[in-house]
């Protein structure tokens, strides 16, 4: 089966079928746990390590376990060698304590199925009858190329983590070009296991191709820890889909995820996402997430909104807008900015809006483990979200063959609670570890020669490099250990928020606080403290500014009181995303006064006649006049826009002359206009589409009643500009039109007209394109006899692709239709 292999059966034959004639099923642990140990496989070249083509038994799983180098028993390694061009896995871990180290693994899986560059499963054995692959240290390969997924680690898992011992890992790999034959796939995939919190960090995941492809997949899976990886030109960052028994657990910080839609698909992409179940027991920190396009596109998400992580803890992740220069750009010194970039590097920039704004991660329990924090050593004041520490030696990843690796110390910085034992390992075979405790750099001739464990019971920086001859020096690895110390807040911290925003802010303290408190000030309302972690959050209902003084508390004592100066600025009413009206289920809408947030026009007779429909939990009801189309599909946008038509959105029309409407309509008898009124009326109403090309729009503002000119603000054909006719679409010698071009097809477009009537002398319409102010210049103007309004009709014609309207709003002012004006930042889109 296996090309090299510590037992030849050990991985199952992958035949297809029993002699009973009934399928074989080797992913089921039907190899066994080979009777070897200590085999090391060091600097071999190995080349189409399998072909097949038979996949009677399973066209997806017969070959998971019987291709590829199988490494099966305990404590075998395989390192500093090339393996390229296989069907199948390119190794293959099964058993206990192996190690894949500094291997170069090349096209990988082209038959497309459910194997790997580096794939774990679970060996059946007499002492573990339901099989076994744990506490495998999968570190420095690079892989490039593979047909599925590039690491898959199934039912690996650490073997005693309750008593304290998280050996198992993946770590400082680059793994590129995967899913190029198969798609739901990741850099690293998993599915319905337990990974006993199992540690994937420092690798750099990228370049995923295939429809929903991700960096990190865990698929139905639970207790996993996933800090500083970097993921970029995937559609899914880290994806912790479902659970595994209700429950996920997967502790994720400090990671960096920057994604985009790789293949057009309407669900995603997202920074962190998930799909299904609620993710009970997930932790998300620290993390930068980007999604590589306007952050008002249609379905992009930094963390999937709704219940997919309604039981997860969300806190002090920098999700950046994509504006450079703005107050979450994270100043990437290069970031790709195209698929397939060179030279990408995602470390911090000074003026990076995450540096020094991370939190310090503390313990978790989780399934009855206590998991201990992996933080890095921090450089300034406070550690820095995302994977690298600002200022701090980057870490690297991948295959080295010139020079050695960092030396690992056994435990993380932070503040212990006594005196501490650290023991230094170099992942490069045979290197000499030189350490200093003062915090000095050493060298291969400074220092102390690392020889037993070192005890640590103050306040010491560790510093260690690795030394081999012919090999050049590794980069200095640094922890910083304090003993007993009580809590320290960072003094001078500030944080600013918006009325009616969701806010989050992490106080800063150091020595691994176990609680914070209030004790005196108060907070912004709506806005809490979580006493466990620190963070504050909530969405403050109100502009001010707070000096609330904070404590934090460990096991040695209590910190100082430190003022947090809180900054609350009123609702920017930002154009195009304004959320004014809001409507209640069963609100009973009547004309314009009946509902909550439209305001009475110039016209006091259009009262409260003209009843509509009744608004249900997922927005206000309407009719369509062809009875064909009663029932709409919501299509087009994402979110809720508020307004009339909340949550309610005409579907694509495809058919004929098929015509959808929705409307508000007074009494009849009552009307604005037909020359018995003089004075001024606004109205507004936000339309999108995913094309201007086929769509026709029809806004018509029309009259059952009295006598005058109705008028429409529409297309007169699909893919036209928009202009102002008749009720019936016959000119009425307006001026101007807005050109398609300039509609936008990610975002809402707002329209804006001002009725001016004057009585029985004609009166005057203008409208509008996104104005910011009442004194822009129109983009459209008539001027005709008695103008005439009781009723609002929207109409979506022919609208292959979907057209939606949202926030119709009617007033007397140019304010009470819009959204206030912002001035926009001096910013352009990274």
């Amino acid at each position: 089966a296996a090309s090299i292999t510590t037992d030849s059966g050990s991985g199952g034959d992958a035949t297809g079928y029993m002699i009973n004639g009934s399928t074989n099923y080797p992913w089921r642990a039907a190899g066994y746990l080979a009777p070897s140990t200590g085999v090391i496989i060091d600097g071999i070249t190995a080349r189409y390590l399998n072909h097949f083509t038979d996949v009677s038994g399973h066209f997806f799983l017969q070959w998971g376990t019987a291709s590829g180098i199988v490494l099966s028993g305990t404590g075998h390694t395989i390192r500093n060698s090339t393996l390229e061009k296989t069907a199948g896995n390119g190794v293959l871990l099964q058993g206990e304590g192996h190690i894949a180290f500094n291997n170069t693994l090349n096209d990988i899986s082209y038959g497309g199925v459910d194997t790997a560059a580096i794939n774990t499963v679970t060996a059946v054995h007499t002492t573990y009858p339901n099989g076994r692959s744990t506490d495998h240290d999968i570190g420095y390969n690079t892989v490039r190329r593979t047909g599925r997924s590039g690491i898959t680690p199934r039912n690996f898992a650490n073997s005693n983590a309750a008593g304290g011992q998280f050996k198992a890992r993946i770590h400082h790999n680059d793994v590129s070009y995967f899913g190029i034959q198969d798609w739901d796939v990741g850099g690293l995939y998993t599915a319905a296991s337990d990974g006993k919190f199992l540690r994937i960090d420092h690798n750099l995941f990228y370049e995923g191709r295939g429809y929903i492809s991700a960096g990190i997949y865990l698929d139905f899976a639970r207790n996993y820890i996933v800090d500083h990886n970097v993921v970029w030109n995937v559609e899914w960052g880290l994806k912790f889909y479902g659970s595994n028994g209700g429950v996920n657990n997967t502790l994720a910080y400090n990671n960096t995820s920057s994604v985009r839609n790789l293949s057009s698909a309407t669900n995603g992409p997202f920074a962190i996402g998930n799909g299904k179940e609620t993710n009970v027991g997930t932790v998300l920190r620290n993390n930068i997430l980007h999604v590589v396009t306007p952050p008002s596109a249609n379905y992009y998400q930094a963390i999937t909104t709704g219940t997919y992580f309604s039981n997860a803890e969300i806190a002090n992740n920098l999700a950046w807008n994509g504006f450079a220069n703005s107050a979450t750009d994270p100043r990437f010194v290069a970031r790709a900015t195209t698929l397939d970039a060179t030279n990408v590097n995602y470390q911090l920039q000074a003026g990076s809006a995450a540096i020094n704004t991370g939190s310090v991660i503390g313990t978790y329990t989780r399934d009855g483990i206590t998991v201990p924090p992996f933080n890095e050593s921090i450089s300034g004041s406070a550690p820095d979200r995302g994977a690298y520490e600002y200022g701090g030696t980057p870490w690297s990843a991948g295959a080295n063959y010139s020079q050695c690796f960092p030396p690992e110390f056994s435990l993380a910085s932070g503040n212990y609670a006594s005196a501490v034992t650290v023991t230094l390992t170099s992942p490069t075979p045979s290197a000499t570890i030189y350490y200093t405790t003062d915090g000095s750099m050493p060298s291969s001739t400074v220092g102390t020669l690392y020889s037993s464990a070192i005890s640590v019971s103050s306040a010491t920086t560790l510093k260690a490099i690795a030394y081999k001859s012919g090999m050049t020096d590794s980069a200095v690895t640094t922890a910083v250990y304090t003993i007993n110390a009580s809590p320290v807040i960072s003094a001078d911290q500030s944080a600013s928020g918006t009325v009616n925003a969701d806010f989050s802010y992490q106080v800063i303290a150091s020595n691994s606080p176990t609680s914070y408190a209030l004790t005196s000030g108060t907070l912004p309302a709506g806005v809490s403290l979580d006493v466990t972690t620190g963070v504050l959050r909530g969405t403050p209902t109100a502009a001010v500014t707070s000096t609330p003084l904070i404590t934090a508390t460990n096991a040695s004592g209590t910190s100082a009181p430190v003022i947090i100066t809180l900054t609350i600025a009123p609702s920017p009413g930002t154009l195009l995303s304004h959320e004014d009206f809001d409507y209640t289920a069963s609100t009973s809408i009547t004309g314009l006064t009946g509902g909550t947030g439209w305001r009475s026009p110039s016209n006091s007779s259009w009262t409260s006649a003209g009843t509509t429909g009744t608004v249900a939990a997922s927005g206000l009801t309407y009719t369509a006049i062809n009875p064909a189309y009663t029932s709409f599909a919501p299509i087009g946008l994402a979110g809720n826009y508020g307004g009339i038509l909340q949550n309610s959105r005409l579907f694509a029309i495809d058919a004929g002359d098929a015509y959808a409407t929705a409307g508000l309509k007074a009494s009849d008898g009552n009307y604005i206009g037909g020359g018995t009124v003089s004075g001024t009326l606004w109205g507004s109403y936000l339309v999108a589409a995913n094309s201007w090309s086929s769509p026709q729009m029809l806004f018509n503002l029309d009259s059952t009643a009295g006598t005058g000119t109705k008028i429409s603000i529409r297309q007169t054909a699909a893919g036209s500009a928009i202009s102002v006719t008749d009720a019936l679409g016959n000119s009425i010698g307006a001026t101007g039109s807005i050109p398609t071009a300039s509609l936008s097809t990610t975002k809402p477009n707002l329209i804006v007209f001002r009725y001016v009537f004057n009585g029985a002398s004609n009166d005057t319409l203008h409208v509008w394109l996104n104005p910011t102010s009442a004194t822009d210049t129109p983009a459209i103007s008539v001027t005709a006899s008695n103008f005439i309004i009781n009723t609002l009709t929207l109409r979506s014609v022919n609208a292959n692709g979907g057209l939606v309207f949202d926030e119709i709003r009617l007033g007397t002012t140019f304010a009470i239709v819009t959204p206030y004006s912002a001035t926009p930042p001096a910013t352009t889109p990274a």
